[in-house]
């Protein structure tokens, strides 16, 4: 049984690593075609939205869905519920590559587009066995505080686990949506420093790069994750899984 697990976490690994090099291949060939379009004045974010809203890649997540996202989503032949799960990300990166993806012929932007939603795929299948609740992970949840949600949607599923659980929502008046949402990134930091099992649930209202009815931009997320493994000869968030139930904020 050893011998057939490393097996399958190699033969994971090779195509999780064929798929970085064909996404990063595609891109970088995109990029020697966007590198003559230099920026100057405004910010690069701004001008990979700016360029991305005018010439194909749109910087609307509707927008996209109902244009090149449609060519993307036949030429992987995927459910449509699998795209709306990995549409998001997707939509992600491609506004980060915006600068380089714009200056593509429509076939070869499709086809990188399609490399990069195989290299999304390979990090969720990649991701597919870690345990989510397991006796003796920490459970640390963030409850929206206008959707009617009690705190037993997670503690009830963590004491079925097995599951040391502690729950973050807005609901004294003397509490802030502030305050809550630092208590709760302060928790996850802690959990990383402590080097604990730790699956962070969030349920409620989201954006696609923000915890919404906190505030909370995916940014402060990931510099609460990297503030706990500070000091650490190496970053190892692999205890860690994020759960966001969140509307688009899962990715």
């Amino acid at each position: 049984m050893t011998g057939m697990a490393d097996v399958r976490r190699r033969g994971s690994a090779a195509v999780n690593l064929a798929c970085w090099m064909a996404a990063w291949m595609a891109v970088a060939a995109a990029r020697v075609w966007a590198e003559p379009v230099a920026a100057t004045g405004d910010t690069r974010a701004a001008v990979q939205v700016e360029t991305a809203a005018v010439t194909g890649v749109p910087a609307d997540f509707s927008a996209f869905l109902d244009g090149i996202g449609r060519d993307v989503f036949g030429r992987l032949g995927c459910t449509d519920k699998h795209w709306r799960q990995i549409s998001p990300a997707l939509h992600h990166l491609t506004l980060q590559h915006a600068d380089a993806l714009t200056h593509l012929a429509d076939d070869r932007r499709v086809a990188t587009l399609a490399a990069l939603a195989a290299l999304i795929d390979s990090k969720r299948e990649a991701a597919g066995a870690i345990p989510v609740l397991a006796p003796g992970r920490t459970v640390i949840g963030l409850l929206d505080p206008a959707q009617g949600l009690g705190r037993k949607e997670i503690t009830a599923i963590a004491d079925a686990y097995d599951c040391e659980s502690i729950v973050f929502k807005q609901e004294q008046a003397d509490q802030t949506i502030a305050g809550i949402g630092a208590e709760f990134l302060a928790a996850v930091t802690a959990a990383v420093g402590a080097g604990k099992p730790t699956s962070v649930i969030v349920l409620g209202h989201g954006l696609p790069t923000e915890i919404q009815s906190y505030h909370i931009r995916f940014e402060r997320l990931a510099q609460s994750l990297l503030d706990g493994a500070e000091g650490s000869a190496a970053v190892d968030l692999s205890r860690v899984v994020i759960i966001c139930d969140d509307c688009f904020s899962a990715d």
